[in-house]
């Protein structure tokens, strides 16, 4: 079966958000999902940053650009050891003409484990830093962690952004950032949370919503005003002059996970 390319930027919100959210198993490397998608909407459209793959009309792979030259990619589990595929979407990332990426040195991520990994390295992408995903089962309580948690609706979310900026340098996330976010069809399954300590009230806050079929949860990076790190979760990646990282991977192009950067937070 042949593998197109839908022509940059007009693959529908709707079912790309359908395709990742169905992509999401406990049993699967985590990869780009839901949330990521939602979190770009901040700054405007997402569709824009969105590539994707079809076999007979249906999403095999979709990519969202988190920066022009940083590539994230998911695939549909049953494809993630499907070297055709792999193949395809590499050459696809190798041709500048195809508006998958720019020519000049580019990140790919990737799910870690994924054929397309292994075959970017292979085929001269530089490999990058893997990312550590982190899991909590959460079949049985989970102890009492002495916050007060609360979920941020529109009263409450200079709260959040202020939390936000204060933990990331740079952060240009403002209010109404939060708003487009929370406005968009990715956040309908999402919550935002704010934690509440006594001795910094309302530190420590997280983006959550659940990712699968089953309602898999997935945590963002969290941010908080004390001492606590941020942290996000992810795959690896890859370059080539790229990189390629799992969750990632790329030709003579290069690149590795990118941590928020000023001004993108």
């Amino acid at each position: 079966m042949a593998t197109t390319l839908d022509a940059p930027g007009t693959t529908p919100l709707d079912e790309a958000l359908h395709a990742v959210r169905h992509w999401q198993h406990d049993d699967t490397p985590l990869q780009l999902h839901p949330g990521d998608l939602g979190w770009n909407a901040r700054t405007g459209p997402t569709t824009p940053v969105l590539r994707a793959w079809r076999r007979d009309g249906t999403l095999v792979a979709l990519g969202m650009l988190d920066a022009p030259d940083l590539l994230r990619l998911a695939l549909d589990p049953r494809a993630l050891d499907d070297d055709h595929l792999a193949q395809q979407v590499l050459t696809d990332l190798d041709d500048a003409d195809r508006g998958v990426l720019p020519a000049g040195t580019a990140s790919l991520e990737t799910p870690t484990g994924a054929t397309i990994h292994d075959l970017a390295l292979a085929d001269g992408w530089d490999a990058g830093e893997s990312w550590t995903p982190l899991r909590r089962d959460l079949s049985a309580p989970v102890e009492d962690p002495g916050l007060r948690v609360e979920i941020v609706d529109g009263t409450d979310v200079s709260v959040r952004t202020a939390v936000h900026r204060a933990s990331f340098p740079g952060s240009t996330f403002t209010d109404e950032a939060w708003r487009v976010m929370a406005a968009g069809p990715a956040y309908a399954a999402a919550r935002c949370l704010v934690g509440s300590t006594t001795t910094a009230p309302r530190s420590p806050r997280r983006r959550c919503g659940p990712q699968g079929p089953a309602g898999r949860g997935c945590w963002s990076r969290s941010a908080c005003t004390t001492s606590t790190a941020g942290m996000d979760t992810a795959g690896r990646s890859a370059s080539r002059a790229r990189r390629c990282s799992a969750g990632s991977a790329r030709p003579a192009r290069s690149s590795a996970p990118r941590r928020p950067t000023p001004g993108r937070s």
